[in-house]
C-alpha cells in the first residue's frame, strides 16, 4: 500500500514554536554532509507511506555560480502530518 502524504511545509524564517500544532503535525530536521563551499541547499517533496515507513525525497542543490570557499552544512526544517509508529526515511533524488 502506497499512500501520498499531505503537504510538506518547509520553514524558512517564519517558524513559531508557540503556535505550531504539535498534536497533529511533526517537525523533521534533515542535514546534508559538510560541504567545502557555500551555495548548497536541500529541498524535500511530498512523502509516501509504504507499510510503516514514510519515504521523503530529498534533493541536494549544488551551487550554480561562484560560491564562497567556506565550510557549510545545508539543512532543512519541515513539518508533515503526524503519523504514529512509522519510521521516517530520507531518500536522495
Amino acid at each position: 500500500m502506497v499512500k501520498e502524504l499531505g503537504k510538506i511545509n518547509v520553514f524558512e524564517t517564519d517558524f513559531d514554536a508557540h503556535t505550531f500544532d504539535f498534536e497533529n503535525n511533526s517537525l523533521y530536521f534533515c542535514t546534508d554532509q559538510v560541504r567545502s563551499s557555500g551555495g548548497y541547499s536541500l529541498s524535500v517533496s511530498n512523502g509516501k507511506i509504504v507499510k510503516n515507513n514514510v519515504f521523503v525525497a530529498v534533493t541536494i542543490h549544488s551551487p550554480q555560480d561562484v560560491a564562497a570557499e567556506v565550510l557549510t552544512q545545508p539543512y532543512i526544517l519541515f513539518s508533515m502530518e503526524r503519523k504514529d509508529k512509522v519510521e521516517i526515511q530520507f531518500v536522495e533524488e
